[in-house]
């Protein structure tokens, strides 16, 4: 029995010359799944740069262990050690 995928053997084209798909995906409904990943991936940006922004301030913290650029309000409310918890 032939497959109906080859003739002769020979793989045929999925589509003719001329004879391709069209798509316009600005008429396609976003999917419910996009719409969470794009929260998701928004998430994740906020996440790594506060990650990032407490790396910087531990990074500062090794260098002038009492203050932030001679702001203290900085270092009562974020400490050291509770910069470095959430940093981890």
């Amino acid at each position: 029995m032939e497959n109906s995928i080859f003739t002769n053997g020979e793989p045929t084209p999925a589509f003719t010359k001329g004879n391709y798909p069209v798509f316009n995906l600005n008429k396609e409904k976003i999917t419910i799944s996009q719409v969470k990943s794009g929260k998701f991936f928004l998430l994740v940006a906020i996440m790594f740069f506060i990650q990032v922004m407490f790396g910087a301030l531990l990074a500062h913290y090794y260098t002038e262990p009492t203050s932030f650029f001679g702001i203290k309000w900085i270092y009562d409310l974020l400490p050291f050690g509770v910069a470095k918890g959430y940093h981890l």
